[in-house]
């Protein structure tokens, strides 16, 4: 997730979304599109060699 530029408090966030679902049993459908609107926030690679790519593309590593 730091990959795409999450940092500490967005991992706060993620915990949430995940305990929305199992400890909170809420339908994963509904949990599902607020994953997406949050996600959205994350769409370029920042930390490796890729840095600057979309994020959710295909990323052909080898030549």
């Amino acid at each position: 997730m730091t990959r795409i530029g999450m940092k500490e408090s967005d991992m706060k966030e993620v915990a949430e979304l995940i305990a929305r679902v199992v400890v909170k049993k809420e339908d994963p459908a509904k949990v599902k599109e607020d994953v997406k609107a949050f996600k959205k926030q994350f769409t370029t690679i920042q930390y490796c060699f890729n840095a600057g790519e979309p994020a959710y593309g295909y990323h052909k590593l080898v030549e």
